[in-house]
């Protein structure tokens, strides 16, 4: 979707979960992607990523940063900035 002249907006979002094991807790992967035109020769885009698995366990740490010895699932966020530049020939 075109929300700006040359800027361009595209967002996935996948929810899922596992009919076998564990039915019932949803498992998330939602995608964004801001490309920007800004010339002929520039373009840039932001990319995020978000993801949430139950089967993906973490370590889980207390206040100062230390380790309890337990483990559970957490949000995995992941973010990129990309400029380039176009050459045609």
């Amino acid at each position: 979707m075109e929300v700006l002249k040359n800027v361009f907006v595209h967002s996935k979002a996948d929810f899922f979960t596992n009919h076998i094991q564990g039915f019932g807790n949803i498992d998330v992967n939602w995608e964004n992607v801001i490309t920007l035109k800004v010339n002929d020769y520039l373009s840039a885009n932001f990319f995020t990523q978000l993801i949430y698995d139950d089967d993906i366990k973490f370590d889980i740490v207390d206040a100062e940063g230390q380790s309890t010895g337990s483990q559970g699932p957490r949000t995995q966020f992941r973010e990129s900035f990309n400029v380039g530049l176009m050459h045609r020939f």
